[in-house]
């Protein structure tokens, strides 16, 4: 169904405006975000030898520390998040802030 917006009064559009952010509201399963960041592991530093590729790193990262995120952002189980992709960089696409 296409609504002709042009053919609506002022009346009209405010009520489909308020129409649409009430039933937006209520469309909760509709929102689902990815957040993507990066997370500096200097392997040299690290007393973890077993963190030795980005499957092993992956899997930490989604078991250890998924409670504290998820502590901090109040999301359920971790079988609300899909697994974390882990993708090893190169050193010349380090963000500045990890560049040794």
């Amino acid at each position: 169904m296409k609504i002709d917006l042009d053919k609506l009064s002022f009346a009209e559009l405010q009520q489909l405006q308020t129409d649409i952010e009430t039933h937006m509201a209520s469309r909760k399963d509709m929102r689902c975000y990815k957040v993507t960041f990066y997370v500096g592991f200097i392997a040299k530093e690290h007393t973890n030898d077993e963190l030795c590729g980005p499957n092993t790193f992956s899997d930490y990262f989604g078991v250890h520390l998924y409670d504290h995120i998820a502590d901090g952002f109040g999301l359920g189980e971790h079988e609300d998040v899909s697994r974390c992709e882990v993708v090893e960089l190169k050193p010349e696409e380090f963000p500045d802030m990890f560049k040794l």
